[in-house]
């Protein structure tokens, strides 16, 4: 079997300014079924940079990666790192301001790069989110935020237009704009994976930038792996508590944490003193990023 890494477009081709990190972490199987299709798109695409950057797998990734793909450009990181991290090295390593980020989990991945390189033209657009198809469950759904119970939370709804506005990214793939991600200061580790996502898109919106969802960008899935946004989590409660500024919501939210502190309901208490390990961390992330949008007005977006 010929195997292609780091192959110079076709004559004729078209070169876009879009670099693509593929990140790995102990996805050996994934790794040989989706890479040589994904080099292949990316050459017929007119994309020159693709690299990989591995969290410390120990499935012989690396090893693999290494005898095959000797011209693929490979980045290992030393000790496994949050997901935060993961993509805030990837974002970093890439030669171009537009980058896409994938995972090796899909069955098939269909770009259409020149469409997505329209889109990001536009400056107000921080990112674009990807379309994810699963066999199980042909629809993407993507998560809207609403305030419930004196938290902001996240219900899943079907996006049917070819170009939208949306809250947040998908789970699998997306692309985003490498200075502002930069100038945001990137993915924060206060969150598990769902939530750095979301918290991601969260701030780009309240600093006046806007994410689209493109059906022109397909990945193709096996069956949904998404995790649930179970409720309440500590993530919940560390949102909120570094996002939401409105005095309303806040005197809600407090009554709340004093209604189920008082009534012993376990599943919050658990989460609230879990999410208090990290208060420090969320104050000084609180105090240091920008907002020029109003939680009104988001959440108002989507309803």
């Amino acid at each position: 079997m010929q195997i292609r890494a780091g192959s110079t477009p076709a004559f004729g081709t078209t070169i876009f300014m879009i670099s693509l990190a593929l990140l790995t972490c102990n996805h050996y199987p994934e790794l040989k079924r989706i890479l040589n299709l994904l080099l292949s798109h990316c050459e017929s695409e007119g994309i020159e940079d693709v690299f990989v950057v591995d969290n410390d797998s120990d499935d012989g990734s690396i090893e693999y990666l290494r005898c095959y793909y000797k011209t693929l450009r490979i980045r290992c990181l030393t000790e496994r790192q949050h997901i935060s991290a993961h993509m805030n090295e990837a974002v970093s390593l890439a030669e171009h301001e537009r980058v896409i980020l994938v995972t090796p989990e899909c069955l098939d991945i269909q770009l259409n790069v020149r469409s997505l390189n329209t889109v990001m033209d536009d400056p107000e657009v921080f990112g674009v989110a990807f379309s994810e198809f699963y066999k199980d469950r042909p629809r993407m759904s993507v998560l809207r935020p609403r305030f419930y119970l004196g938290f902001v939370l996240f219900e899943p709804y079907h996006c049917e237009q070819d170009l939208a506005e949306v809250p947040c990214f998908g789970q699998y793939g997306f692309c985003v704009n490498r200075d502002l991600f930069l100038v945001m200061g990137g993915a924060k580790n206060l969150f598990s994976s769902a939530f750095v996502r979301i918290d991601l898109c969260y701030r780009a919106y309240k600093r006046g930038y806007k994410v689209l969802f493109s059906k022109d960008q397909r990945l193709c899935f096996l069956e949904a792996k998404n995790p649930p946004l179970l409720f309440p989590s500590p993530d919940h409660f560390r949102f909120f508590w570094v996002h939401v500024r409105s005095i309303w919501r806040c005197i809600v939210h407090v009554f709340i944490l004093f209604f189920t502190l008082l009534f012993f309901l376990f599943a919050y208490q658990r989460a609230f003193f879990v999410a208090l390990f990290r208060l420090a961390g969320v104050w000084r992330y609180r105090r240091a990023y920008l907002q020029l949008c109003s939680d009104s007005v988001l959440l108002r977006r989507w309803r």
